[in-house]
């Protein structure tokens, strides 16, 4: 299990890679549709800013409670369900992007900004307290810890997506 200042470190790895892929978007190719139909790099990264303020929110938020289980005991699961699984999945409610970001360099700000602001709460945080405002359809409720895992392990499958519209 990882610390506040090495689970920070995490964030900031994946924050790095994300941006830099983003950066190899040309903006006329940013919001061109994926050959088969899937998203646009512009509706990844938007997908991506949508998730990824929610748990923002929803970490750093009042609405938690204590439990009694392991920490970190949904990671595996987690990173086994987006990193290992061929299955798609989904988007509903909120999470769909509606075509808001139009350029990289907008992508990359508003990402930007939730990534810092969550290393910056992550050394206050209590990990070990699950949110209650919100449970994750696949995985029921999360740890603050749990949920910055899943951040993270989206985040890298959907930076498969971006490497094959790269390509």
């Amino acid at each position: 299990m990882y610390t506040p200042a090495e689970l920070a470190d995490q964030v900031r790895a994946y924050a790095d890679t994300l941006i830099s892929t983003l950066e190899r978007f040309p903006d006329d190719g940013f919001n061109a549709a994926a050959a088969d139909g899937g998203w646009s790099g512009a509706l990844v990264a938007e997908h991506l800013q949508r998730v990824d303020k929610g748990i923002l929110k929803m970490v750093t938020g009042d609405e938690h409670r204590a439990v009694d289980r392991p920490v970190d005991q949904k990671v595996q699961a987690i990173h086994e369900s987006f990193l290992e699984s061929p299955k798609k999945y989904t988007a509903f409610g909120n999470i769909i992007p509606k075509g808001r970001l139009s350029t990289v360099a907008q992508a990359i700000e508003e990402l930007k900004t939730i990534y810092d602001q969550l290393i910056q709460a992550l050394p206050k945080l209590d990990l070990a307290q699950e949110v209650t405002s919100f449970e994750h359809p696949l995985f029921g409720p999360l740890t603050n810890y749990e949920w910055v895992h899943f951040l993270i392990i989206h985040g890298k499958r959907h930076l498969r997506q971006l490497d094959a519209l790269l390509a």
